[in-house]
């Protein structure tokens, strides 16, 4: 049975080209799918699971930094870690595994 994570993002799959290392595990045409979920663990998927349909796995610092800063991707303060709101903004859903219960 599929997983989810403690939480994801849904971003726009166009901005995660602006990581130069970004390679799409299984490159698959998405007609009228905008977006990929970024996951807690920072990995990508095309699905709201994080252990089906993945996109990249990837994990880096230098993925990390980009996905903290470029996509303003912080799941600790989003889950109540960290003293900051979480960011979101015209290009990105949050959605969290406990509304999705």
């Amino acid at each position: 049975m599929p997983t989810t994570s403690k939480y994801c993002k849904a971003i726009k799959h166009e901005r995660f080209s602006e990581f130069p290392d970004f390679v799409e595990a299984v490159p698959q045409p998405n007609p009228g799918r905008a977006f990929y979920y970024l996951h807690d663990n920072f990995v990508v998927t095309r699905d709201l699971f994080v252990d089906a349909d993945v996109v990249f796995s990837s994990v880096k610092p230098e993925w990390i930094e980009f996905c903290r800063t470029t996509l303003a991707f912080r799941p600790e303060e989003a889950m109540g870690g960290g003293s900051a709101p979480p960011i979101a903004g015209p290009t990105a859903t949050t959605i969290s595994s406990e509304a999705m219960k």
